[in-house]
């Protein structure tokens, strides 16, 4: 029975079962690889949710703006 050696790009690609011959030099960069994505995702998930926060204050601040504004135009117009 012949042994494959799979690359990485591969394996990702690969749309059958792995065959179990698969050596495990290349399981262990492959399981690598699947925590380096998962620590990136994690941190992306991180600045997500930073960033939503910082925009939902952004957008109260502009409504904080809007209403001044409104209020000054309601002053000037009765002057």
């Amino acid at each position: 029975m012949e042994v494959h050696n799979f690359t990485l790009e591969e394996l990702i690609h690969y749309d059958k079962p792995v065959p179990a011959q698969l050596c495990s030099e290349q399981l262990k960069e492959l399981e690598q690889e699947v925590y380096h994505l998962n620590t990136v995702n994690d941190e992306l998930s991180q600045d997500n949710h930073k960033l939503n926060k910082k925009l939902a204050s952004c957008k109260d601040e502009l409504e904080t703006l809007k209403n001044c504004i409104i209020e000054m135009q309601t002053k000037m117009s009765l002057g």
